[in-house]
């Protein structure tokens, strides 16, 4: 029986499954609702609430993309000590909720992810809200998970400022999908904070152009201190794939589609010199030319295990997911 108090009064809901988690947020796409979600739902999906199985305790969560007429959209839950999950819906008269709200978008992030993208436009969901200072973003086109950031391989690039929290000096880990068109042409630049044209200041991650592999290196904006690891295997242009990086310590991981992609070490100097996180564009103009989706920084090493995870997640979320047969009426 649902609980009387205005947050979750709703009269449908349906109940997800997903399996042992080990990630902190997980992702469902909402055209894998039960059919009826669709006629009984708000236009703008602002009645949409989530609440843990036992019905009474709500759950931060995010939607985005939201589209009633193509019946798509995605939602975004944080993964709390939670089995399953209940999507309730169909109450007219809620609006949706604000991004500071208790259960909003900000609240939805582990507080060591720094920057959440999801490639709609250049918004961070991330509790810190770090803004995009670009004159020339990238546009929004179709990519992984709903749209993403597309970038035209010379001027488009997102600045997501230098807020204190991406002047990460110790353990870190990006992942996001990348899509580039081309490769051989350019370093197809996927993110980084660099000094002195292109010296990573703290770290820089980019697709190497004549082998494919992914590289990530740290340092101090100095040439003599610029030390990185390459992946083992590399990327086809015009495929899309799931990339990651994790460094904890001095051992650096790299991930490709789930799995482990090459190790090293990463022993030097490393310092922040005030530049601002870029995305997609690199201070010598070496660009992405392509799409870069789902974006993820921490400032901490993720394990192989949530990697792993975040990749099935996304990948192949029919699979993922246990979806209640049919939708239930309360």
């Amino acid at each position: 029986m649902l609980p009387i108090h205005g947050l979750h009064r709703n009269p449908f809901r349906f109940l997800i499954t997903p399996p042992t988690l080990v990630v902190s947020d997980v992702y469902f796409p909402l055209d894998q609702a039960p059919a009826a979600f669709w006629n009984f739902v708000r236009s703008d999906g602002g009645d949409v609430r989530v609440l843990k199985q036992d019905g009474v305790t709500p759950v931060p969560f995010q939607i985005v993309g939201f589209n009633s007429t193509t019946k798509v959209g995605q939602l975004y839950i944080k993964a709390s000590s939670a089995t399953a999950f209940y999507v309730y819906f169909g109450n007219r008269q809620f609006t949706g909720l604000a991004a500071t709200d208790t259960y909003g978008r900000r609240a939805v992030w582990e507080t060591a992810a720094v920057l959440v993208m999801h490639g709609e436009d250049v918004t961070d969901s991330s509790s810190y809200n770090n803004s995009n200072v670009s004159a020339t973003p990238p546009t929004s086109a179709a990519g992984t998970i709903g749209n993403g950031m597309q970038f035209n391989g010379t001027t488009q690039y997102a600045d997501m400022g230098n807020a204190a929290v991406l002047q990460i000096l110790g353990n870190m880990s990006i992942m996001c999908w990348v899509h580039p068109i081309t490769i051989a042409t350019s370093y197809r630049q996927i993110l980084g904070k660099d000094y002195n044209i292109y010296y990573p200041a703290p770290y820089d991650y980019y697709i190497n152009p004549t082998t494919g592999k992914l590289a990530f290196y740290r340092g101090d904006g100095t040439p003599g201190n610029a030390v990185g690891i390459v992946s083992t295997n590399g990327i086809s242009q015009d495929t899309v794939h799931h990339v990651a990086v994790a460094m904890a310590g001095t051992s650096a991981t790299h991930y490709l589609d789930g799995g482990t992609n090459g190790t090293g070490t990463i022993s030097t100097t490393i310092a922040d010199k005030g530049t601002g996180l870029r995305i997609g564009k690199r201070t010598d103009a070496q660009s992405m030319y392509g799409n870069i989706d789902e974006i993820r920084v921490y400032n901490r090493a993720l394990s192989g295990a949530e990697v792993a995870q975040h990749y099935a997640n996304q990948n192949a979320p029919a699979s993922f997911w246990t979806v209640a047969g049919s939708l239930e009426q309360v």
